[in-house]
C-alpha cells in the first residue's frame, strides 16, 4: 500500500507530461490518467495507507497532507519542465484551495514555471500569494524571482 501510494507520485508528474505530449493513445500506448483521477485514486488509498499505520491520528493526517504536497510538486515540477505555466499556477491554486500548504517544492516549481515563460505578472501573484500566506519562499524561488526580473526588465 505505501508503494501504492508512493508510485502516485510518479504517475501524476506523468499524467500532466501526458498533457504536453500530443497523442500517447495514438501511439499504441495505454492512456494516462488525468491528475484528478490520480488525486481521487490517492483519497481511497490514504485512509487505508493511515488504518494500517499505528500512529497517532494526528500524525497519520500530517502524512497525509504531506503526501499530497508532494504529489501536487511533482506535478507542478513536471508543468515547469514543459513549459506550462498556466497548469503550474492552477495547480498551486488548487493545492492552496484545498487548505494544504504552498510551501516548498509547489512554490518553487510555479516559480520556476512562470520564470521560465518570462510571466512577470504571474510570478509577482505567486510572490504576492506566499506573502498573504506568510510561507518562505527558498533561495531557488527567490533565484527565479530575480532571473524573471532581469529578463523581463523588472530589475530597477
Amino acid at each position: 500500500l505505501v508503494c501504492a501510494l508512493a508510485s502516485l507520485q510518479h504517475a501524476m508528474a506523468l499524467s500532466v507530461v501526458a498533457c504536453a505530449i500530443p497523442g500517447p493513445v495514438a501511439r499504441g500506448l495505454p492512456p494516462i490518467p488525468s491528475p484528478a483521477q490520480l488525486l481521487a485514486k490517492h483519497a481511497r488509498l490514504a485512509p487505508m495507507a493511515a488504518a494500517a499505520a499505528p500512529r497517532s491520528r494526528l500524525l497519520r493526517r500530517a502524512e497525509a497532507f504531506q503526501t499530497q504536497n508532494s504529489i501536487y510538486g511533482s506535478a507542478i515540477a513536471a508543468c515547469a519542465d514543459f513549459g506550462e505555466w498556466r497548469g503550474a499556477c492552477a495547480l498551486i491554486s488548487e493545492l492552496d484551495s484545498l487548505g494544504l500548504s504552498i510551501a516548498g517544492r509547489p512554490l518553487t516549481g510555479a516559480l520556476r514555471a512562470t520564470a521560465r515563460a518570462g510571466e512577470w505578472d504571474a510570478t509577482m501573484r505567486l510572490r504576492s500569494m506566499a506573502m498573504a500566506r506568510n510561507v518562505p519562499i527558498s533561495r531557488g524561488g527567490y533565484s527565479h524571482i530575480i532571473g524573471v526580473a532581469v529578463a523581463t526588465g523588472h530589475n530597477e
